[in-house]
């Protein structure tokens, strides 16, 4: 497995620890519990950033199941693999929520938003990992291909022509049998 592999498999792996936690943590309504650090960086900005505001659950779902599923697909994973793990999770856990976890509820919603964020990770990945593609095929070609230096060169005066790799079709006084 090479380390970029190995480096996404991790992050997965802390992600799904994270995402445990957050989902099946009793609400004791102490406030934002386990969020509190994310709430805090969240609270300056606009929008659906605090743990009461509407939306922001949603959010969190959708943001949690997405980058669960982008980094299973970006550890190499089949994509099959990478975005159905979390797609079957996604309704688990609001049964688990709803059924044995005080404080909280399942909620059709947020499995629409934990789906809805898988969605948008394949798309994401998906498009990334087509224009990265292609720029690595232009670049073994030589120079990417929006590179103003990769027009061609017209030859240098003076300059010889470029050698063959078979000596004999530089003359041309020498037949090659094979054509014949």
């Amino acid at each position: 497995m090479g380390g970029m592999r190995k480096l996404w498999v991790i992050v997965w792996l802390v992600l799904v620890a994270a995402q445990l936690a957050i989902l099946y943590t009793p609400d004791l309504g102490e406030g934002p519990g386990i969020l509190a650090p994310l709430w805090d960086v969240l609270r300056p900005l606009p929008g659906p950033t605090a743990m009461g505001e509407p939306g922001f659950d949603k959010i969190v779902h959708g943001l949690s199941f997405g980058a669960i599923a982008a980094a299973g697909m970006l550890a190499g994973w089949p994509t099959w693999l990478a975005l159905a793990l979390p797609a079957i999770h996604a309704p688990v856990s609001e049964l688990i929520q709803w059924r044995w976890i005080d404080g909280r509820a399942g909620d059709w919603r947020d499995l629409l938003a934990d789906w809805t964020g898988i969605l948008l990770a394949w798309v994401l990945v998906t498009a990334w990992k087509a224009w990265r593609g292609s720029r690595l095929r232009s670049t073994r070609r030589g120079r990417r291909q929006d590179d103003p230096r990769s027009r061609p060169r017209s030859p240098r005066r003076g300059s010889r022509p470029a050698r063959t790799a078979d000596p004999r079709s530089a003359d041309p006084g020498t037949a090659d049998p094979r054509n014949v």
